[in-house]
């Protein structure tokens, strides 16, 4: 198998997982042939999100948009954010309460109705698909998240590059995903998880994907136990 970040050839896999592990950038991933699923059996319906995980999507908008976004705001500009994979959007929503032009991206018509019941502007599209070029054309985003979404994505690189197209010159981009350097880790490595997840990432399989583009610095990554690590990239200006 090949590696689809770094092109190294592995036939190693992780023990007792679907994950072959490539020996240069520390990817784990599956067979890509497999079908694409977003959302999991083992799942809650997005609709059934509790008080506690709204609160915290709610205090993640908040503290993104007390450090990156409410500048803006004393300049008269009304910061435009995108949530990609936003399933039940309660993270949009809680920007849309900020001030913002809160959009959300994810394909479904439940979707588009749990959108509209929050204020939200629905994209109705898969990121991994060329689609939402035509769907977004024009538009420029000042803050996008990606939370929990970025280990869906079966070409990280190209994932990258649509990123670029849609981020403001100054914005931000905010990603969390599991990762398989951060201490607990191993909640994942279940059956659900291999249903829904063709990637595990860590920070070195993320860097060389970022190396491999060109388009983004890392602002900072941290680590967010149990098994999680966020990265907040900023745009590269071209000559």
């Amino acid at each position: 198998m090949q590696c689809p970040i770094c092109k190294t050839e592995t036939h190693e896999q992780r023990q007792d997982t679907p994950y072959f592990v490539c020996g240069h950038c520390d990817c784990w991933f599956q067979d890509l042939s497999l079908p694409k699923i977003m959302h999991g059996d083992h799942e809650a319906p997005p609709e059934q999100m509790i008080e506690a995980d709204k609160e915290i999507n709610a205090n993640l908008a908040l503290a993104l948009f007390n450090r990156y976004l409410e500048p803006l705001e004393l300049w008269g500009a009304r910061p435009n954010t995108l949530d990609i994979g936003c399933a039940y959007p309660w993270l949009a929503h809680s920007l849309y309460r900020l001030g913002c032009r809160a959009h959300g991206m994810e394909p479904g018509k439940q979707v588009e109705q749990w959108c509209s019941e929050l204020n939200v502007k629905h994209e109705p599209c898969d990121f991994d698909d060329a689609e939402h070029n035509a769907i977004l054309l024009g538009e420029e985003f000042h803050l996008i998240t990606m939370v929990h979404v970025f280990e869906h994505m079966y070409d990280p690189l190209a994932a990258l590059n649509k990123l670029r197209s849609l981020i403001h010159d100054d914005g931000v981009v905010y990603l969390r995903m599991p990762a398989h350097d951060v201490a607990g880790f191993e909640r994942d490595l279940t059956e659900g998880h291999y249903t829904i997840h063709p990637f595990f990432h860590c920070y070195d399989s993320v860097m060389e994907a970022i190396v491999q583009t060109g388009l983004f610095t890392v602002e900072s990554t941290y680590a967010v136990p149990p098994g999680c690590r966020d990265f907040i990239l900023r745009p590269i200006i071209g000559e």
